[in-house]
């Protein structure tokens, strides 16, 4: 059995009831003066007085099996962790005010490499917002940038195809435990995440989406990125929210205009008006980040461009149409996984485009 480092007591801590920020934040000097053979820390833990007695005794009756157990529970479960006294924590996320003193995550912590850019957006974007996303993930994936997003439906969604489109890193900040999957129709796509990119959090696992967490969530992003790219916005907008965010953390805000007639635009388009980068070309990204070493040219598509069966079927029955994933259901007598895995591939692949209202046609 490997000895237990002071990153193990951390975690175990974490798990305990009643021990939030504050807390770890109070016992972080003191877990990492631990000597490597501590069996308990009830032995090696001095009095501190920002912990009440009663938290502290809490505190005190962690010992090694308990941790052993954790540490095991979260390997069983593909979970890893990584602490602000890490390596490598991200460093542009540990310049903020107040950063996750631990990470959850599943997938590969290489996507934390190399330069990152945030793209967030309406979760019922215009079709224009929807390529606008998907292309702009798809091109500055490509060109050595890691797409930072929240994996919501519509911008989020797209960037995180795109940028997987072309074989790109992309990393996922959820609003709830890493191992919950929410938005639920995003299924296949989390489940892409994990193999060719980041999912990650800073709630226990098993932690439900709960909307007070999702303003937490839009800190993590901005703050894991060198700046963030507003798609669409309505006027009162998570999107929004992430931006002020990336003012407040000194992050570069770009925004993409839209139409003065459109709700979804009206965000983006304030946004510039008061200062963000108009956004109208990947040039004018690469234009603020000239200094940058981009390893230009990412793979292309990582996805087998050999369609199945599924997917052929597919692409037959929305030929001359288009249709929700129910309607494809039916008429394809598939289940409804296979369907939103295969309609996933297909996206991937450049066949086909979700449009408005959960339908879903084929790339002319």
């Amino acid at each position: 059995m490997q000895p237990l480092r002071p990153k193990d007591w951390f975690v175990a801590l974490r798990q305990m009831p009643g021990i939030g920020y504050q807390t770890l934040l109070y016992l972080l000097p003191h877990i990492l003066e631990l000597p490597p053979d501590v069996v308990s820390l009830r032995s090696v833990l001095p009095a501190i007085p920002t912990i009440s007695p009663h938290r502290m005794r809490t505190i005190l009756t962690l010992e090694a099996p308990q941790v052993y157990q954790v540490k095991q529970s979260l390997s069983e479960r593909q979970i890893d962790t990584i602490t602000i006294f890490d390596e490598d924590y991200p460093p542009l996320l540990r310049e903020i005010d107040d950063p996750p003193l631990i990470l959850y995550a599943k997938g590969s912590r290489q996507a934390l490499s190399g330069p990152t850019l945030a793209i967030v957006g309406a979760r019922r974007p215009s079709n224009y917002g929807r390529q606008v996303a998907f292309h702009l993930g798809s091109d500055l994936a490509n060109i050595g940038f890691t797409i930072v997003s929240g994996l919501a439906r519509g911008i989020d969604a797209e960037a995180h195809k795109g940028a997987l489109h072309r074989g790109g890193k992309t990393i996922a900040v959820l609003g709830c435990g890493v191992d919950v999957i929410y938005p639920s129709q995003n299924k296949a796509l989390y489940h892409a995440i994990t193999k060719n990119g980041l999912i990650l959090s800073e709630y226990l696992p098993d932690r439900q989406p709960h909307p007070r967490l999702f303003p937490l969530r839009n800190r993590m992003i901005s703050g894991l990125s060198l700046g963030i790219t507003v798609v669409e916005a309505a006027l009162s907008s998570g999107s929004l929210n992430t931006a002020k965010h990336a003012s407040e953390q000194n992050r570069d805000v770009f925004a993409v205009p839209g139409p003065i007639s459109s709700p979804v635009s009206q965000g983006a388009n304030n946004l510039i008006r008061d200062g963000a980068i108009p956004l109208t070309k990947v040039d004018d990204v690469l234009l603020q980040y000239e200094h940058l070493a981009l390893p230009l040219g990412a793979q292309e598509i990582s996805v087998d461009e050999q369609l199945t069966r599924n997917e052929k079927k597919i692409l037959e029955m929305i030929e001359n149409t288009q249709a929700t994933v129910d309607q494809i259901v039916r008429c394809t007598s598939l289940g409804v996984q296979e369907v939103t895995q295969s309609l996933l591939n297909l996206q991937l692949q450049g066949k086909i485009r979700q449009l408005p209202g959960c339908m879903y046609g084929k790339v002319r």
